[in-house]
């Protein structure tokens, strides 16, 4: 399958650990002209992320949910199982009251199971955009947990534009700045 990308002769790609350093950054960018398709966004500033606080009352209501809608999952399952399983025992079957017990039990067990799964996926669905598109690099070993990224890239076909763009991104505080010919191939800078 052939690739058929129209990229720019020059690439520079810089990396952020601070929101507001690369949204400044873009913001920056724009103003001296790189605008549409000569400028893109990945990670944390691409994702318009929730802020901390709002992302933990998200998952607290969410885990709320999940803790009163599992359990009353589970009960309406365990109760409609053991009903169906009891009357087609009798009515169907027509064992005797030992049968259906057995009966009620075993429908109890098996749609309880499944009022629990059901319920429990249910009550975990949330509608509101992912999150999944945030850049994670682990960048060192000490580090607890992977370091947030936001990607500004900048896309052109003059040398003097590229340059010019690097000192933006270095002027912003880009931690890394990575430079990428049409073909993907390392540039200096």
């Amino acid at each position: 399958m052939e690739d058929d990308r129209d990229f720019a002769t020059y690439n520079a790609v810089g990396a952020f650990s601070d929101d507001r350093a690369a949204r400044a950054a873009a913001d920056d960018l724009r103003r001296a002209g790189y605008e549409g398709d000569r400028l893109s966004l990945a990670g944390d500033i691409a994702a318009e992320r929730p802020s901390e606080p709002a992302r933990r009352r998200r998952d607290a209501e969410i885990g709320r949910r999940a803790r009163s809608g599992i359990p009353a999952a589970a009960v309406a399952g365990v109760v409609i199982g053991a009903a169906v399983a009891a009357a087609l025992a009798g009515i169907v079957f027509d064992l005797g009251l030992l049968g259906i017990l057995a009966f009620a039990l075993v429908g109890a067990i098996a749609a309880g199971s499944i009022g629990f799964v059901v319920g429990g996926m249910s009550m975990l669905e949330d509608s509101r955009p992912s999150e999944a598109s945030v850049v994670m690099i682990a960048d060192a070993a000490d580090e607890p947990e992977p370091v947030r990224r936001s990607l500004v890239g900048v896309h052109v076909d003059r040398r003097e534009d590229l340059d010019r763009a690097v000192v933006i991104l270095r002027g912003r505080g880009a931690s890394g700045i990575d430079l990428f010919d049409r073909e993907g191939n390392r540039v200096r800078a």
